[in-house]
């Protein structure tokens, strides 16, 4: 099914796609290990800030169920908001807290330029983060993060997925990435300066953090009621504008990037994904033991009595899950929360209409609520009852 899916896909690839105004020029991606291991950082502190205070783990595919068609409490939809408005508005906080714009440019990066690849990619992105239950930060960085097998083997299903699938319809072709000279003979490591800024930034996130755990645990700020639950939200906002400008130093926005990263038989391989996700983990997974063993409750969440614990079970409608994610996430070198960023990026950047941002993220919006409502029909489950049914017949 799903080679039928792509071979469908490469042909649309080639014929009758409309095509968006943006020029691909000729990128030169080099390998940038410092910045790579700056935003893996800065990602891991903001998912222990959010997981600390707040309860949750950070899943960026997750967040879009505030919008979703179906019938869910409001406060459920309003609790999904000030993280993902938190991504929608990072790309204007770099500028202001003195980064280069070249992190992320005014009018986010350039995506592919065929208008039906983007949607193929939204959607595929949109039913597999349903289906699997998760995505590049749910499962890549929390859910291994917190030791979950099932995460790690979706994690290397979507992978896998992604990088046949990227070389397959070369997507860094797609993107404009030149393949002339050879990415790993071009190291770019931080300046002192860039060093100074993205290390004091994420130092001061990690205190503020402590402080507003500490406090609210000591009683010097309210936990729960009415200016308990603004303060959450300003707090939940801010973790996740700090998790996108870690996304942006990362370099995990920029398509071409991730695209050179997936296509490891190419000149232009380029590994700094990978060692953002090894530095994000070397915090995150004694993050989580510490505060799953060393906290009773979550800060603003005195109620409960534990912390979001991953899901637990391999199905193959996990397996499905993370090869259709893999597909889209390959076929333009997007997942949700760099989508988050750079269509926040064109919208204040005056390009939205023109970027392709809005057929992509319309298509994930669909994806999602259509295996929902898939989901919710019980197709799926009358599927396995019916096999288990045979089975017992047959035996």
């Amino acid at each position: 099914m799903c080679a039928h899916l792509l071979l469908s896909l490469r042909v649309l690839s080639h014929y009758g796609c409309a095509q968006t105004t943006q020029t691909l020029t000729h990128e030169t991606v080099a390998f940038t290990p410092g910045a790579a291991i700056a935003g893996g950082l800065i990602l891991g502190v903001s998912s222990l800030a959010h997981y600390l205070n707040c309860g949750k783990a950070v899943g960026a595919s997750g967040l879009f169920r505030a919008f979703t068609h179906k019938k869910i409490a409001f406060e459920e939809r309003l609790n999904h908001l000030p993280f993902l408005a938190g991504l929608f508005t990072s790309a204007k906080w770099i500028p202001l807290l003195g980064f280069s714009q070249q992190l992320i440019p005014v009018g986010g990066f350039g995506l592919v330029a065929s208008s039906t690849r983007r949607a193929a990619a939204g959607l595929l992105v949109g039913v597999g983060s349903v289906a699997g239950n998760g995505c590049t930060s749910g499962h890549g960085l929390s859910g291994i993060g917190r030791l979950s097998v099932r995460s790690l083997i979706n994690t290397c299903v979507f992978m896998a997925s992604g990088a046949i699938t990227a070389l397959m319809f070369d997507t860094t072709g797609a993107l404009g990435v030149s393949q002339r000279a050879r990415t790993l003979d071009s190291v770019r490591w931080l300046t002192s300066e860039e060093f100074s800024l993205f290390g004091t930034f994420l130092v001061t996130g990690a205190i503020i953090s402590g402080t507003i755990a500490l406090a609210g645990r000591k009683g010097l700020i309210p936990r729960s009621g009415q200016v308990g639950a603004a303060i959450r939200a300003v707090h939940e906002y801010a973790t996740g504008a700090f998790f996108g400008v870690g996304l942006c130093v990362g370099g995990m926005v920029n398509p071409a990037k991730v695209a050179a990263f997936l296509e490891f038989t190419k000149r232009s391989f380029d590994p700094s994904l990978m060692v953002l996700m090894a530095s994000a983990l070397a915090v995150l997974i004694p993050g989580f033991y510490v505060i799953k063993n060393g906290v009773e409750r979550p800060t603003f969440h005195p109620e409960k009595s534990a912390f979001a614990e991953p899901f637990k079970g391999i199905t193959p409608k996990l397996l499905v899950g993370g090869a259709l994610f893999g597909a889209g996430w390959g076929l333009a070198g997007v997942c949700p929360g760099p989508m988050y960023v750079n269509c926040g990026a064109s919208l204040f950047g005056g390009t939205i209409s023109e970027s392709g941002c809005l057929d992509l993220i319309l298509a994930f919006f669909v994806g999602q609520n259509v295996m929902r409502e898939i989901d919710s029909s019980g197709v799926l489950n009358a599927k396995k009852t019916s096999s288990s049914a045979e089975k017992k017949t047959s035996s």
